[in-house]
């Protein structure tokens, strides 16, 4: 089960996908695996991991990775190769479940997003997790990635000089953006101090003849 849930989560693969490598789709030489039967028909190359390519090395087979003849003789786990995993699978987080109780449901599918979501938190960009999950429209892949709580307060904490006290006043630096469609209005850049109270708040509008601007 290691290799496989490994090969999963280094490279975002689907199951089927990873559970049906066979030998001549691994170059362990070039750290790269061909996906040759897809979702979406189309062929890729994925990188490996170091440690995707230790595990597989190990692996003494000359065929397929993870099936055996048997499983061919099932249609079901022939077409859907990730089931031979199924019952490892749930054995583990049973496992698991015991010690903790309050361990999410997680599914072999979670493996993918969780690929997905770490790339992009680690720095990699939206097109490149595309071409690595094998979306071919970006939109999907920004419904597989899930930015967690902590990327989120880092995000925000890059704002957080707005507003800052100066003593008993507070410097306020930025664009003067219409209220209604969200866009910069020109030539209203402003810095200011001011001792914050209702009528200080800004704002700008347009209108049908004319800008005006209230502070």
């Amino acid at each position: 089960l290691y290799p496989f849930v490994l090969l999963l989560m280094n490279t975002g693969a689907r199951a089927s996908e990873a559970a049906s490598r066979h030998v001549d789709d691994v170059d362990l030489k070039g750290m790269t695996t061909e996906i040759r039967v897809t979702k979406s028909g189309k062929p890729r190359t994925v990188p490996i991991t170091k440690a995707v390519r230790d595990a597989l090395a190990i692996i003494d087979t000359q065929d397929y990775f993870f099936l055996e003849e048997k499983h061919f003789k099932n249609e079901r786990k022939k077409n859907r190769p990730a089931l031979i995993f199924r019952e490892a699978w749930e054995s583990a987080l049973s496992r698991v479940k015991k010690r903790d109780p309050f361990f999410p449901e997680i599914t072999i599918h979670d493996l993918r997003h969780t690929a997905g979501t770490h790339l992009l938190e680690n720095g990699a960009d939206l097109r490149t997790v595309a071409d690595i999950l094998g979306h071919s429209d970006i939109r999907m892949t920004m419904k597989y990635t899930h930015p967690s709580d902590q990327k989120k307060q880092d995000a925000v904490e890059r704002i957080s000089h707005l507003g800052i006290k100066q003593g008993n006043r507070v410097r306020i630096d930025g664009t003067f953006q219409d209220n209604k469609m969200g866009i910069p209005c020109q030539g209203y850049n402003y810095s200011m101090s001011l001792n914050i109270r209702p009528e200080d708040l800004l704002y700008c509008q347009k209108r049908k003849k004319k800008k005006t601007s209230d502070t």
